[in-house]
């Protein structure tokens, strides 16, 4: 199967039936592992841009052809984006070769249907300035295709500018960052460990312990992957933990953790923490009796109030739940990968409340499920599947989970609230209703943070502590 089948299949399974494509993309890449760095680059490149310029890319079909795009078979109208794709934004690809590909991709299913795909894609060709005019004249919301609702909302909200900024960040080139496992390897060893594997590094400017990395052929197939000494995360999503206050022998929980990144930040963090206090006092026993009880048997964490409470001395351990046997055995693997020692991971309903977990947990973090309006850019089918009223059901769902989960707390202990959207009515506003409904807790701080065209995620954080 070529590359061009394969980004195909991939369009159709999700602009038509719903798949997300993050997780589609590197399952296809996984499959077809044995193909060259550069077919895999193209394979990306088109799946994703088609996917994240797809409103821009119909508008311009709807101006040339006779039929409309939403009126044709699903293999066709796929066929043309993808071809018009490689006309208007891979200076690589010849035209011929995006034109008469389109075709060979519909050819034995649909061939009475070669022509119009033929025709329509060269008059494209030759009228190609016209058309980038015709788009580049289009309301807002067709030039960074983004649906007119948010695009709206967005520029009542951060200004005109703003909003166009947030809409150019979603189209910029992504780099992969990752977070060192500090706890296992110094940044400069790392970075060393990465340059020989042929890996070209960027220290990030935000946090000493994140880099940018490029170069690779695939995550998966680099040595210091597989031995877990680093963790592919945004900048904005390592800002949680260290919004956190964590302190050393913190007894933390994740209510929604999958796939574990955060869990697995603030448990490096604690290990540090750990380390730092032998270094200092070689004779200091850092294990209590009930954080070996835990090691043995993690699941355990939340079955004593009196247990752990962060008292200077016993181990810090971390917790981390989410709702199906799926998400936790994702958990699982990056943690078996991390190879750390003081995180485990728990089939668990937020929404359920857990009596022997009440006042257990110097920090709970409430990572929840959210419109992910801020990570448009690596998921971009978001913004075609949500509908104003999704934010409304996505805030009461969330408040639902904080309602519980802030039982939870100690005195004096923290609750983090993060989601990665830009949706006011699930960030703001619903830290103003926590806090109308929440008297013995006050809040300590809260940042939106806004999508950047250097590649930074939009997040929202904001920490509580409980009176």
């Amino acid at each position: 199967m070529n590359e061009r089948a394969i980004v195909l299949q991939i369009l159709s399974a999700v602009l038509e039936e719903g798949a997300y494509s993050h997780l589609l993309l590197q399952a296809v890449l996984d499959k077809y592992a044995y193909l060259d760095r550069r077919q895999r680059a193209f394979i990306s490149r088109l799946s994703e841009g088609v996917i994240e310029r797809r409103i821009s890319l119909d508008y311009i079909l709807d101006h040339y052809s006779r039929t409309p795009v939403q009126k044709m078979k699903p293999m066709i109208r796929n066929s043309l984006r993808m071809g018009l794709y490689q006309i208007l934004y891979m200076d690589a690809v010849p035209d011929s070769a995006a034109c008469n590909e389109s075709v060979k991709l519909i050819a034995k299913r649909y061939r009475p249907l070669k022509g119009f795909v033929n025709g329509l894609l060269r008059n494209i060709v030759r009228h190609r300035q016209e058309a980038l005019d015709l788009l580049e004249s289009a309301p807002p919301g067709i030039r960074y295709s983004m649906p007119s609702w948010l695009f709206a909302q967005w520029s009542e909200r951060f200004g005109r500018e703003r909003c166009e900024d947030i809409c150019k960040s979603f189209l910029a080139p992504k780099r992969t960052c990752i977070r060192v496992n500090v706890a296992r390897i110094s940044v400069g060893d790392l970075i060393e460990r990465l340059e020989d594997e042929g890996v070209t590094v960027e220290r990030a400017r935000e946090l000493n312990y994140a880099l940018y990395i490029s170069g690779y052929d695939s995550l998966q197939s680099l040595l210091a992957y597989q031995e877990g000494l680093f963790y592919i995360q945004d900048i904005s999503s390592m800002l949680v933990a260290e919004r956190a206050p964590v302190r050393r022998g913190s007894r933390v929980l994740d209510v929604c953790a999958a796939p574990g990144g955060k869990s697995l930040h603030i448990a490096e963090m604690l290990a540090r923490m750990d380390r730092s206090a032998e270094l200092l006092n070689p004779q200091m026993n850092t294990l209590s009796s009930a954080a070996d009880e835990d090691r043995a048997c993690g699941q355990k964490m939340g079955n004593s109030k009196s247990r752990g409470r962060g008292v200077s001395g016993s181990r810090g351990m971390v917790l981390a739940r989410d709702l199906t046997e799926g998400k936790v055995a994702r958990i699982r693997e990056n943690i078996a990968r991390s190879r750390m020692d003081n995180i485990f991971a728990q089939v668990f309903d937020a929404r359920t409340d857990d009596d022997v977990s009440h006042e257990a947990y110097d920090i709970v973090l409430a990572d929840l499920p959210c419109s992910g309006l801020g990570v448009i850019g690596k998921k971009p089918e978001i913004r075609y599947r949500l509908r104003p009223e999704d934010l409304t059901s996505l805030a009461g769902m969330q408040r639902q989970i904080l309602a519980v989960v802030k039982n939870y707390v100690k005195a004096q202990g923290s609750l983090v609230y993060s989601t990665c959207t830009i949706s006011r009515q699930e960030n703001e506003e619903n830290v103003e209703h926590f806090l109308a409904e929440n008297a013995d807790f006050h809040l300590i701080s809260q940042e939106q943070i806004l999508p950047e065209p250097s590649g930074g995620d939009g997040f929202f954080i904001a920490v509580f502590s409980r009176n």
